[in-house]
């Protein structure tokens, strides 16, 4: 038997069962229905028989009242009673006639007539309840009675009214009413007998009634009983059926399904030996038994083969493992010799373009050049990535100074951070736990190395908000201390299919994110590889448009004997705080800080005025704070007018009062200072620099660790160095460090700038070169390899300066000719000490004009002007004073109708130009010192950029900011130059010949003659008198850069009549 026929059979049945079932309580129903019908038409039939024997006894007695006491109103009860049963007046709509009459008759109901109402006779009444023939001749029966006696008492009304004339025997008009009569004929023989065959009429009538209406109930009782006898047999049939049933389902269906689940759980298990067999069920679980039967032993032969199978493979997993180890040993020792005919390449192609060429040759060569750098870039982060993979890294374990390492990765993403006005925190929370314990041990290097990545990686795909660095204590055990890390940004974010994929090689997030952002996709591989080999795991979490987090924790073991420093300053627990900063989560992580250091009363406020009315509300309320940690640059109301609105309403600033900015800028300092605060803190503030600050406010020591110049080293005035290095930050750091010395420090931002810069220059020129190792277009190694290649180079001593070399990157760089190696972050004395092993003894050194004291203390002598950082533009021009003071009064010949000009270009919507002129007033004002000038200039730019209405309003906040500063700066270019007689000021002497210095220039320049960088070194702070200041940078890095085309097209674009009048007017 087939399933299907099985699965028809018993659905047919039950169908049909359940059909009969249904039949079955329906006609029960019915009969049931029909039962309580015959009920209710019994009694009412009997109901209303009683009704009519009831009136025929109420209407003799009112015939009896009214001939005994001859009140009317016992008469008109009897027509009205006898009108209702003839239909002519509407039936009483009361439960019981007979009860209402009776109280109106004593006089407990009040009488009234229905004047509304069904009007039926009692014959209509009975016919409508469905009396049969007999019962309605039995009624007429009872109908002739009641008028037989209807007669007599007809004479009794008559009577008793004086209307019947006894002797007579005939009715009068006007005759004595005789109640004798009336009384003594109602209770005649003939009324009572008349009276019995009326009452035994209503009986014939009732017994009638009676029994055709039991017969009825009787069999409607019977119908019922069959049906309900039929239901309980069909139920009974049912069960049968269904037991017959299911004892065939369990024969042919359940019996064999539970044989070929117990297979399937042999075979589960592996027993592929067993077998269905025969089961006796339907067809089709027959059919699965045989499959399964085959299943079973395909499955048998199948593991039998993949056995040999899985022993074939584990040998070629063994062969291609050590074939990839040897390919990954082979990439890492093949280092030099991959890079080596790279080199060749881009140094041939860069002979080949000094050589004559077409402009087809020249553009062939140019793009080839770009694409062999480009080459270059990834090959040397396939290397890097393929040491690892190798496993020739070893971690170099020793003390873990872990703020120091934090501080110097924080470090060298701040200047891009600035530049992307991000900010850049660092939150501390777990800090003082972990130096509770001690000293930490291990690999400085690497660990900054990987912070260094992740944050560089979270400023480069963030554009507004902030990035920040958590520390946190995990525990701790015997194994040492674990820590968790996160560097969380409110970037671009991920997707998860990009998060999937982000620490893939050479993968970054997606295409397009490459092309926009740049990069090989190997920083967070390389993170990922070193966190796993220092015994951590990093996890990233990311929103598409929020944000990314990047998170790991390490375990570092504790320095054996360290003492566990103080992490609390008793003296500032109970000093009231307020911290104020617009930023929130700045202002969390530095509430967090103060709280760390065991701060008690710490308030925090989002801006100046809320700040202003806080401090002035303590102050007035005698519980005035003693500590404020203000942040400098805020909307509105910045912290300097906070300071200054302190002063206007004479209440002293709080005792302890430190300024927090991301810009370490000296004129920032000098006006903080000067408005009463305490000291300067530089974003992001790391807690060892904040605790020493308190330190030294509330107990007046000294740090812990105080850098002073090195005085005790031999002189190295005029000594010259070569330092290449693509990282501005680090330049800035190391060109100040050799400066202070007196050192003169030339900057290249790569190799290929480098060995430009060399060959511009003679042989011997350069004493030294610091190079960094990791660097576009051409890294260290390269550079170093072609230098020592030229025979001019061969005895130039160049010293390694890089963070991500490996150990074995000593080695190499020592076997590729440099003389020595400085880690980075580098100490200053470490520096210094280098630099005075390669201090040239053997010919004279070339000092540099440096300012005396009489300079300097003329520099420290220029009036502070808001918005204007002095020291900043000083660093510009290498601190010469005069040089600055002209690019100011240039600045102020160019810009100081800038409002007006780029008015001119919105109202005639020349957006292209508007643009144009807010770049080059951003790039000068940054040049100069004026911070915040540039920052509304670049808004200004980029609202240009988009064509956006806001521009205006941008104009107005840059009228209001550059105008008094014009006017500032004016004032300051008046005093520096006094009015004297033309013909004897300096300022003339110093522009005579201004232009045929130009004109010569542009020959030198038109012949390729390196006396141009000479003329230009001598005569650019002259020459900043006429050209403008935006052409005049522009001239300056084309000529640093030996771009002499590019010099000689910008000064072949300057207005000679322009120029000669601008030189007459001086």
């Amino acid at each position: 038997m087939r399933l299907s026929r099985l699965s028809i059979f018993f659905s047919g049945v039950f169908l049909l069962a359940l059909g009969l079932s249904g039949s079955v309580s329906l006609l029960v129903w019915k009969a049931n229905a029909r039962l309580e019908q015959t009920q209710e038409q019994r009694q009412n039939a009997l109901r209303l028989v009683e009704q009519l024997r009831q009136e025929s006894e109420l209407l003799a007695r009112l015939v009896g009242l009214y001939a005994n006491s001859g009140e009317s109103r016992f008469l008109l009860y009897y027509y009205d009673i006898l009108g209702i049963r003839e239909g002519d007046k509407p039936a009483l709509d009361v439960p019981n006639p007979a009860i209402h009459w009776e109280q109106v008759i004593a006089g407990d109901r009040s009488y009234a007539v229905a004047d509304k109402g069904r009007r039926q006779s009692m014959g209509e009444r009975m016919r409508s309840l469905g009396f049969n023939a007999r019962e309605l001749t039995a009624l007429e029966q009872v109908f002739a009675a009641n008028e037989a006696l209807k007669q007599i008492e007809q004479i009794a009304f008559a009577a008793t009214q004086g209307l019947y004339d006894p002797k007579t025997r005939a009715f009068v008009s006007d005759g004595v009413p005789n109640r004798t009569f009336a009384r003594e004929l109602i209770n005649s023989r003939t009324y009572n007998r008349r009276r019995l065959q009326l009452s035994e009429s209503i009986e014939e009538l009732m017994a009638l009634v009676d029994q055709r209406t039991g017969a009825e109930l009787l069999s409607a009782r019977s119908h019922m009983r069959d049906w309900i006898i039929a239901s309980v047999v069909g139920f009974l049939a049912m069960i049968v059926l269904s037991a017959i049933g299911l004892l065939g389902l369990n024969r042919y269906v359940l019996r064999p399904v539970q044989q070929l689940r117990s297979v399937a759980g042999e075979l589960a298990e592996g027993r592929y030996e067993t077998r269905v067999g025969t089961m006796g069920g339907v067809e089709e679980l027959e059919v699965l038994g045989r499959i399964l039967d085959e299943m079973a032993r395909a499955m048998s032969a199948d593991l039998n083969q993949r056995e040999a199978v899985q022993h074939a493979l584990e040998s070629a997993k063994k062969h291609a493992e050590a074939a990839t180890l040897a390919k990954s040993r082979f990439l890492a020792n093949m280092s030099h010799e991959i890079r080596t005919p790279m080199n060749a390449v881009i140094g041939m192609l860069y002979l080949a373009l000094g050589t004559p060429l077409t402009p087809q040759q020249r553009d062939y060569l140019t793009k080839a050049r770009g694409a062999a750098k480009s080459l270059l870039g990834i090959l040397n982060d396939i290397l890097d990535s393929s040491k690892i993979e190798a496993g020739r890294l070893e971690l170099d374990l020793g003390p873990l100074q872990l703020e120091q390492v934090i501080g110097e990765a924080l470090l060298l993403v701040q200047q891009r951070a600035q530049e992307k006005q991000i900010e850049l925190l660092f939150d501390a929370r777990g800090l003082w736990t972990i130096r509770q314990g001690g000293e930490l041990i291990g690999d400085s290097l690497r660990l900054r190395q990987v912070l260094t990545n992740l944050l560089s990686n979270a400023v480069k795909f963030t554009h507004s908000g902030h990035v920040r660095l958590t520390l946190e204590w995990v525990s701790e055990d015997a194994d040492g201390v674990t820590l968790h890390v996160a560097v969380e940004d409110t970037g671009i974010g991920m997707t998860s299919e990009q998060m999937d994929r982000v620490f893939g090689e050479f993968i970054q997030a997606d295409g397009s994110t490459t092309r926009q952002y740049g990069g090989t996709g190997l920083g967070l591989v390389i993170s990922q590889r070193l966190i796993e080999m220092m015994g951590g795991h990093i996890e990233v979490s990311s929103t598409p448009g929020q944000g990314s987090t990047f998170a790991f924790e390490l375990t570092f073991a504790r320095a054996p004997g360290d003492t566990r420093p103080q992490s609390h300053l008793p003296a500032i627990t109970n000093l009231r705080t307020l911290v104020v900063d617009d930023y929130p989560e700045s202002r969390t992580v530095l509430r967090g800080l103060m709280e760390s250091l065991g701060i008690q009363r710490v308030d925090d406020c989002v801006d100046g005025p809320s700040a202003l009315e806080r401090i002035t509300a303590a102050w007035s309320q005698d519980d005035p704070y003693e500590l404020l940690i203000l942040d400098w640059l805020m909307p509105g109301m910045d912290g300097g007018d906070v300071l200054r609105r302190l002063s206007e309403r004479q209440i002293p600033p709080p005792r302890f009062t430190l300024v927090v900015s991301a810009y370490d800028l000296g004129g920032l300092r000098e006006r903080a200072e000067q408005l009463g605060a305490s000291d300067f803190i530089t974003k992001p503030v790391m807690p060892r620099v904040l605790c020493e600050r308190l330190r030294q406010l509330t107990d007046g020591d000294e740090p812990d660790e105080i850098w002073l110049p090195m005085t005790s080293l031999m002189s190295m005035t005029g000594m010259r160095v070569l330092l290449i290095e693509d990282n501005p930050l680090n330049q800035q750091l190391a060109v100040a460090l050799m400066q202070t010395q007196g050192i003169e420090v030339e900057v290249a931002d790569q190799g290929m700038e480098a060995i430009e810069c060399l060959d511009a220059k003679a042989p011997d020129h350069f004493d030294l070169v610091l190079m960094d190792l990791q660097m576009p277009v051409l890294d260290g190694y390269q550079t170093t390899t072609r230098l020592r290649a030229d025979p001019r180079y061969v005895d130039l001593p160049i010293i390694a300066m890089t963070a991500h070399a490996m150990p074995e990157e000593r080695e190499r760089g020592l076997g590729l000719g440099m003389q020595g190696y400085l880690a980075k972050p580098f100490d200053p004395r470490e520096l210094y000490a280098i630099l005075a092993r390669y201090r040239p003894d053997a010919r004279t050194l070339h000092a540099p004009e440096t300012p005396d004291s009489s300079s300097r203390s003329a520099q420290q002598a220029l009036p502070p002007i808001p918005g204007l950082n002095h020291a900043q533009g000083l660093a510009s021009t290498s601190g010469d004073r005069r040089l600055y003071l002209n690019l100011l009064s240039g600045f102020h010949r160019q810009f100081k109708d800038a409002s007006i000009e780029l008015g001119r270009f919105l109202d005639r919507g020349d957006w292209e130009e508007a643009v144009r002129y807010a770049h080059t007033l951003k790039g000068l004002a940054n040049t100069l010192g004026m911070d915040e000038v540039a920052s509304t200039a670049e808004n200004l730019e980029q609202s240009s950029r988009r064509q956006d209405l806001a521009t205006y309003t941008q104009l107005q906040s840059l009228d209001r900011i550059l105008s008094p500063l014009i006017e500032r700066i004016a004032e300051l270019s008046e005093a520096a130059h006094p009015s004297e007689n033309p013909t004897t000021t300096p300022s003339v002497e110093t522009a005579l010949g201004l232009t045929a210095q130009i004109n010569h220039l542009r020959q030198l320049l038109a012949e390729g003659d390196a006396e141009a960088c000479d003329l230009w070194s001598q005569q650019s702070s002259r020459l900043a008198h006429i050209i403008p200041l935006p052409t005049l940078q522009r001239i300056e890095q084309a000529v640093e850069h030996y771009d002499f085309d590019k010099a000689l097209h910008l000064l072949e674009t300057l207005d000679t009549e322009a120029l000669r009048d601008t030189e007459e007017r001086i």
